[in-house]
């Protein structure tokens, strides 16, 4: 039923990339074939609130990420309301940045048609925990099975990263490294660049003593220096495992495959850097604490630890798979 066009802008650090859902379904169900011709999508490196800035949080992405917002939304209004012909519409439907490469890319749709989704599959021999355990990301599915462990505590949840404005950025994941309750996978320095484009998915296979509880997942971009990138996440509230319409509490120590889709992002992983997955339980204040009781988090005052265990390998190959651009 909407029918104008439409400026969508929005980064891959701010809390409303899904922006980028906005354009499709606009590009795809518009109210005429000439508004759906009308959609444009801008995404930048940016976070949320910010007029397009090349310096986001503690990561400078160079002059070309800057973007004068005022100035883009007057050359489009001055297109559609006042008919001057500036070129507005001359540009291609989609223009990314691609982090990492720090450079602007142009397509006719999103998702892009020529991403493919690889699977980097977990494994380990049981000690994931902090990024010195022995957790590991390997593109072929490991023949062993093995488990990995950890408690959440809600009374100690783990902490975001925000800046001082409380709005998400790139700041370094390593302050969280004495956690014992992340699971740490990453691949071994690449030997060729990966670049990806789209929406990560999760695949996990985990169990938990509490009848409902959190699984939260950050995509990391780990530099040769050791600067840890947070290039993505996704969450998962157990009792909506099958949709918010049908909440169902677990059975604790029962096993439960869950599917994850997290942000979308553009990142181009540089040789000799590393992909990382990170699998924990809370991510606060950007998600509000799980109690683990199954009951209500937001007015009762109990909180229970929960053991959760992370299963992977040949029985149950938990994975994340990333949209891969060839080339």
């Amino acid at each position: 039923d909407v029918d104008v066009p439409v400026l969508h802008m929005t980064g891959w650090h701010d809390r409303l990339s899904l922006t980028v859902d906005h354009f499709t379904g606009m590009q795809t169900n518009g109210g005429s074939e000439k508004t759906r011709k009308a959609q444009r999508l801008v995404v930048g490196p940016w976070p949320h609130g910010d007029d397009g800035p090349r310096r986001v949080g503690e990561m400078d992405f160079g002059k070309s990420a800057r973007v004068d917002f005022t100035d883009l939304m007057i050359r489009w209004f001055d297109y559609w309301l006042k008919g001057k012909q500036n070129g507005m519409m001359r540009n291609s439907p989609v223009r990314y940045f691609m982090m990492g490469e720090n450079r602007w890319h142009n397509a006719k749709t999103w998702p892009l048609p020529e991403a493919k989704m690889k699977a980097y599959y977990l494994h380990s021999r049981g000690r994931a925990n902090t990024p010195a355990g022995d957790g590991k990301l390997v593109v072929r599915p490991p023949v062993r099975s093995s488990r990995d462990r950890y408690t959440y505590d809600p009374k100690d949840p783990l902490m975001t990263l925000f800046g001082p404005d409380c709005q998400d950025g790139p700041f370094d994941q390593r302050a969280l490294d004495g956690r014992a309750d992340v699971l740490v996978y990453q691949t071994t320095p690449l030997k060729k660049a990966v670049r990806m484009a789209g929406r990560p998915e999760v695949a996990l296979h985990a169990s938990s003593s509490a009848r409902d509880t959190d699984f939260v997942f950050k995509l990391i971009d780990v530099h040769p220096g050791g600067y840890a990138h947070q290039v993505s996440y996704g969450i998962i509230r157990t009792r909506f495992r099958d949709g918010f319409k049908k909440p169902r509490l677990m059975k604790p120590g029962q096993v439960y495959r869950f599917e994850v889709l997290m942000q979308p992002a553009a990142n181009h992983f540089n040789e000799g850097h590393r992909i990382r997955l990170d699998v924990t339980s809370s991510d606060f204040p950007n998600f509000d604490r799980n109690h683990n009781t199954g009951g209500d988090d937001y007015s009762e005052t109990t909180l229970k630890l929960a053991q959760q265990t992370v299963l992977h390998g040949k029985a149950r190959p938990s994975c994340v798979k990333l949209p891969i651009l060839q080339g």
